[in-house]
């Protein structure tokens, strides 16, 4: 998996478990911008980029395509037949939608402005002699610095392919035209799709891979992009409280025995409890039981209450 497709998988799970109102909308345009392939034209070229030019639009069509999106992500990861179609009238609708916005067309390729080192002009100063300064400084907020350099890269090769005149199509590039801000959402899930029903023939027979990177944690119900695909079964909240679980349930065949010692120690007198406390054994015992019932409320009710 690409870096650009994996943060692609984590800017979705990170938009889809968000409360509307907790949206980071910055990265959800670094998101849909990643989205949009092939693109090595500056923002004002009708990159598809325009839509991500308004700060209220994004944050209105955020809000409005999360449902959509959770939806359209939950019937990619569920395996349950039944399930599935429980989700497909809406999944299914959603992507037909929206894939009907998408238009093939071609741009012409531009030159990605080139940033510039006049540091001590004043920013308003900067856009007046330098127009190209806003297009780099927009680029630059969407964009890591290695997919930039890749957008230059790839039209330094247009620019010389049509000098060469080895380029049937010259300076004209195929790209994508969008509507709005699901569609680019929508174009990348299909293409990821197509991939994975694409894959190595030879590998059919094995166990196949899941159709997306990404799970629903079975306990809280959250999208998780895991690390490392097939061992993590849970978010990590959860997978730190289950852990957390099976300790206290190896451990609970212990917990009457240790709150029966407890007591006993309790019940035992001033003056005797003083004496057994003083033993090593005894303290030994008492330092197994703090770690061993850290999680036992009844334990640690004791414990509390004889301030050992």
């Amino acid at each position: 998996m690409s870096a650009r497709t994996k943060r692609i998988w984590q800017g979705l799970v990170n938009y889809a478990n968000a409360a509307p109102s907790t949206i980071d909308i910055a990265e959800f345009r670094r998101t849909v911008a990643a989205c949009m392939p092939g693109h090595v034209l500056p923002v004002w070229y009708g990159s598809g980029l325009g839509l991500l030019d308004h700060p209220d639009r994004v944050m209105e069509g955020a809000v409005r395509y999360q449902p959509q999106v959770q939806a359209l992500l939950r019937w990619f990861i569920t395996g349950k037949p039944n399930d599935r179609r429980d989700l497909f009238s809406q999944g299914y609708g959603f992507l037909r939608e929206h894939m009907q916005h998408i238009k093939w067309v071609f741009n012409e390729v531009n030159p990605i402005p080139e940033a510039r080192s006049d540091v001590d002009r004043a920013p308003d100063a900067r856009s007046e002699v330098d127009p190209n300064w806003d297009a780099r400084k927009d680029l630059e907020e969407l964009y890591p610095p290695a997919d930039i350099e890749r957008f230059e890269e790839v039209a330094r090769k247009y620019w010389a392919g049509w000098r060469a005149e080895d380029s049937p199509l010259g300076i004209w590039t195929p790209a994508k035209d969008y509507e709005d801000l699901a569609d680019p959402i929508c174009d990348f899930l299909l293409t990821e799709y197509q991939k994975y029903r694409d894959r190595d023939p030879s590998r059919r027979d094995r166990r196949p891979p899941p159709a997306v990177p990404i799970f629903i944690c079975p306990k809280c119900g959250q999208f998780v992009m895991p690390d490392r695909i097939g061992r993590k079964q849970s978010c990590s909240d959860c997978s730190d409280q289950v852990r957390r679980e099976r300790k206290r349930q190896k451990d609970l065949p212990f917990e009457r025995t240790d709150y029966q010692y407890l007591y006993r120690l309790k019940t035992c007198g001033p003056t005797e409890q003083k004496i057994r406390l003083r033993q090593p054994k005894v303290q030994k015992r008492l330092k197994l039981i703090k770690i061993r019932q850290k999680d036992s409320s009844l334990c640690q009710r004791m414990i509390l209450g004889m301030k050992l």
